[in-house]
């Protein structure tokens, strides 16, 4: 539990896993840059965004982060991404590439995949109404589920409703 840690200081790199659960108050990740593990930042409500962490070796969750509106300079993920709930995210910046599934439930006022190149398994769009196309996107390694645009500019991909 860490209810009154604000931000994470001088840290900037753990090996393993980072697991911060009841951080209620975090707003920033300070000089953190990568996480060789899982990185699972739960219902971190004043998180505005991932300030310099640009790769995370392992997954990544930020459920329910409802103030964070960019992922910073992130720009992979070796596992899972899950990102529901995050009301105010809009773009996904310089993410290039998410190792298995991507999770952006409740998204809805995401307009952009960004720099997004490849996702290694599903891609999940359920309720991001605003997000009407790809962009970058050259690669999915399974299923793109609940996308709202035009599903016929995109034949190389699998769509499910």
């Amino acid at each position: 539990m860490c209810e009154n840690l604000t931000d994470l200081g001088r840290l900037t790199s753990v090996s393993g896993n980072l697991n911060l659960f009841r951080c209620y108050n975090l707003t920033s990740l300070g000089n953190l840059t990568s996480v060789g593990g899982d990185l699972d930042l739960p219902n971190c409500y004043k998180l505005k965004d991932l300030s310099n962490l640009t790769s995370v070796g392992g997954y990544l969750s930020l459920s329910n982060c409802k103030n964070l509106k960019d992922l910073g300079r992130l720009t992979s993920v070796g596992g899972d991404l899950y990102l529901p709930n995050c009301q105010n995210l809009t773009n996904l910046d310089y993410l290039t590439s998410v190792g298995e599934d991507l999770y952006l439930t409740n998204c809805h006022n995401l307009t952009s995949l960004g720099n997004l190149t490849t996702v290694g398994g599903d891609l999940n769009l359920f309720n991001c109404k605003k997000l009407k196309n790809l962009g970058n996107l050259t690669e999915v390694g399974e299923e793109i589920y609940g996308f709202a645009g035009d599903k016929s500019k995109y034949p190389q991909f699998r769509f499910i409703d």
